[in-house]
């Protein structure tokens, strides 16, 4: 089953100073299942890998994406809207619209996981949109 990437695990596993580079880096090293990231998040990482890290981080990121190891999900208008109404209900200012639309994007695909280091916002997210994923690492 394919697992969706938050922001969180993707600039850990890039940051050797992240406190949680070494569970973020040990999950991508460890794990068989294939990968996705929704384009909003893609955006995200690119501008904290960039801010923090430099243009270096920000390309070898995007380069995953561009061999196929990591597949991108653009959102419909359909996961838009859902992800609005996801963001309503979960009534948290912590719940971004990328980590809306990463659960709107696992009610369309039918992903089992979410891998996110920032687990608040997506419990309150499983919880108000009573879609079944479980978060990883």
């Amino acid at each position: 089953m394919t697992v969706l990437l938050d922001a969180s695990v993707v600039v850990a596993a890039a940051d050797r100073a992240d406190l949680n580079h070494a569970a973020a880096a040990g999950w991508f090293a460890t794990t068989r299942e294939p990968l996705a990231i929704g384009a909003v998040t893609l955006a995200e990482c690119e501008h904290v890998l960039q801010r923090g890290l430099g243009p270096g981080a920000a390309d070898a990121f995007l380069s995953a994406i561009g061999s196929g190891a990591i597949d991108l999900l653009a959102p419909t208008p359909g996961d838009l809207e859902r992800a609005r109404e996801l963001r309503r209900l979960a009534v948290d200012p912590r719940c971004s619209l990328a980590d809306a639309l990463t659960v709107a994007l696992v009610e369309r695909t039918g992903a089992a996981q979410v891998a996110t280091l920032d687990r608040r916002p997506y419990a309150l997210l499983r919880a108000v949109s009573g879609a079944s994923f479980e978060l990883v690492p």
